[in-house]
């Protein structure tokens, strides 16, 4: 599929922007995702290609304001919080990191919550904390059929 024979689908651009994600080019990524959202800006799978396309840049305060900027739309999609996680533990946002856990509790994306927190806390050191919380990444995801 073609951007040119048509020009309205976002697939074209998504599937440019992986190229280039793949091959390291995240400068070359970003304008098409971005070019994808401008045509599909109800989809939430496309908001997070575009976060993840201004992490890989270590441009993380972008990528939140891509996140607020759809959340005011009423776009929903989950994969959001857990890219905001992310983004709150590499920039050391503890309020941030608690609003996101506590968002992501109980949901099926509880499991990646609880897997950055255990990495979060080998990254710093806390071995038992770590342990803890992989098991419990072990008990939600058995509980949730994983």
């Amino acid at each position: 599929m073609e951007a040119r024979t048509y020009p309205r689908n976002s697939a074209p651009h998504t599937e440019l922007r992986y190229l280039y994600d793949v091959i390291g080019e995240h400068d070359k990524a970003l304008p098409e995702a971005q070019e994808a959202l401008r045509l599909a800006p109800r989809v939430g799978l496309l908001v997070w290609i575009v976060m993840g396309e201004y992490m890989n840049l270590d441009r993380f305060d972008d990528a939140k304001s891509y996140a607020e900027k759809a959340f005011s739309r009423n776009v929903g999609f989950s994969g959001l919080h857990t890219l905001l996680l992310r983004i709150a533990f590499i920039q050391d946002d503890h309020s941030a990191q608690d609003r996101e856990i506590e968002w992501l509790a109980g949901k099926p994306e509880e499991v990646q919550s609880l897997q950055y927190q255990a990495y979060n806390a080998v990254m710093h050191g806390q071995r038992r904390k770590a342990n803890e919380l992989f098991q419990r990444v072990n008990e939600v995801a058995r509980r949730q059929g994983r």
